[in-house]
C-alpha cells in the first residue's frame, strides 16, 4: 500500500453482535483516497465493497 502497488481493494464487512473489530491498516502513516467501484449486500448481512485508489 505504501508503494502504491495495489490496483484494487476488496472488503467483506461482516455484521457482529458482540466484540470488537480489527483495524485494516494499523501501520499506514498517511491517507490513501479510495474510490468506491461497487457494493453488494448479501442476505446474510455481509456487505462486499470494491475500491480502487484515486491516483493523481
Amino acid at each position: 500500500m505504501q508503494l502504491d502497488l495495489i490496483d484494487e481493494y476488496r472488503f467483506n464487512i461482516n455484521p457482529t453482535v458482540l466484540g470488537r473489530g480489527k483495524p485494516f491498516f494499523t501501520n499506514v502513516n498517511r491517507q490513501f483516497p479510495l474510490k468506491l467501484l461497487e457494493s453488494k449486500l448479501f442476505k446474510s448481512g455481509v456487505v462486499a465493497l470494491r475500491y480502487e485508489p484515486e491516483r493523481k
